[in-house]
């Protein structure tokens, strides 16, 4: 869980995704899922459905691949060849 400003102020439950509470009654609350992936996309239906609101806080993309890696000389020409 990252480290936000005010957590320690926060009276509510909070837990990462991946380590869901199985027991976890969203039906009435308000709900903030900070940073989006898998484990959170998994419970996401089920929070919609039964919370009051549900505000997703993605975060920017960590990586950024500019250009692939290239393939072998072989695969290279072969890929020509085909073109």
């Amino acid at each position: 869980i990252p480290d936000l400003p005010g957590r320690n102020d926060f009276d509510g439950e909070s837990f990462h995704a991946a380590a869901w509470d199985p027991t976890f009654d969203a039906a009435g609350m308000r709900i903030a899922a900070v940073g989006i992936d898998t484990a959170l996309a998994q419970h996401l239906d089920r929070l919609v459905e039964s919370a009051d609101s549900v505000t997703v806080i993605a975060h920017a993309p960590r990586r950024v691949v500019s250009d692939l890696p290239l393939q072998t000389t072989r695969a290279r020409r072969w890929l020509r060849r085909q073109l």
